[in-house]
């Protein structure tokens, strides 16, 4: 049984058999477990090799067992693969809405500052800062 890999190329050579592709990925993996810790990510070079080699009409069960990588997990690599090219969906640009601080802006008094008094005031609230000459001062004792 030939597989769909063995015919010939749009330049004339002919393609890897499906058997060499999935020993030249075995060897690969190998490596790669040979170097990396247990639980390690599979780099995206090799991960790219394993889909591209389904994608060329090799067996995904002869696939998963010379490289030992579960069903599950060559799933989550097309997943991902078919994530990464989708393209992003066009977002249209929101119109910009502005809101006014202060709707009706009320009379504000003009009272003299006796001592030394800052008012803010927001909406309902205002807070008032008042500077006291007595206040303690970097050189008393109790401020070192």
């Amino acid at each position: 049984m030939q597989s769909k890999l063995s015919s010939k190329t749009a330049r004339g050579r002919r393609a890897p058999d499906a058997k060499v592709i999935v020993a030249d990925l075995e060897a690969r993996f190998v490596r790669f477990r040979a170097g990396a810790g247990r639980g390690a990510r599979v780099p995206a070079d090799l991960r790219a090799a394993a889909l591209s080699a389904l994608a060329g009409g090799v067996d995904r069960g002869e696939l998963c067992r010379a490289c030992k990588v579960s069903w599950s997990q060559v799933d989550a690599w097309q997943g991902s693969a078919a994530r990464d090219r989708a393209p992003l969906p066009a977002v249209e640009p929101q119109p910009l809405r502005a809101f006014a601080v202060v709707d009706h802006p009320r009379p504000v008094e003009r009272r003299p500052s006796p001592d030394r008094t800052l008012e803010l005031r927001l909406g309902p609230w205002s807070v008032t800062v008042r500077f006291d000459d007595d206040a303690p001062r970097q050189d008393d004792p109790c401020c070192r």
